[in-house]
């Protein structure tokens, strides 16, 4: 985590794939403790634009931001983004038009956004649990561990 000039503990980054015709600026979306996800376009020697997109709700520190450009099937000139945002119990996809204002302006619309829930490890147990044939999987079946 760091913290940016404005107070904010960033808590994630995603690198946005550079575009050619500008290859002096990389974007990049970042994730704040509160939630908030921003984006950031960084030049060699200064940041040139940052603005907040979208804030989850319920607010939860955001852990992990993937972003990925696509193309529609069937659709070459449909280009679209598809962005994963990841806190400790949930994660939410967003997927829509490729520039991030009109991505994340479809969702501010929504009275509820969906996201799937992520277990964490029941007490008492590892996490992440051994994957089989791991050596702490082998520990296990002979009652060690």
């Amino acid at each position: 985590p760091t913290r940016t000039s404005r107070g904010l503990l960033i808590t994630a980054v995603a690198w946005l794939r550079p575009d050619p015709s500008r290859s002096d600026t990389r974007e990049v979306l970042l994730g704040s403790s509160s939630g908030a996800i921003f984006e950031a376009a960084l030049e060699p020697t200064r940041t040139s634009r940052y603005r907040q997109l979208f804030t989850l709700s319920p607010p939860a520190p955001l852990c992990g931001l993937a972003a990925e450009p696509f193309v529609s099937q069937g659709a070459p000139d449909d280009k679209r983004l598809f962005v994963l945002a990841a806190t400790p119990t949930r994660y939410y996809e967003f997927v829509g038009p490729a520039s991030l204002e009109a991505l994340f302006a479809s969702y501010r619309e929504l009275s509820h956004l969906g996201h799937v829930e992520v277990e964490g490890p029941p007490p008492g147990t590892a996490w992440p649990p051994p994957h089989k044939g791991s050596s702490l999987d082998f520990d296990r079946r002979r009652g060690r561990e």
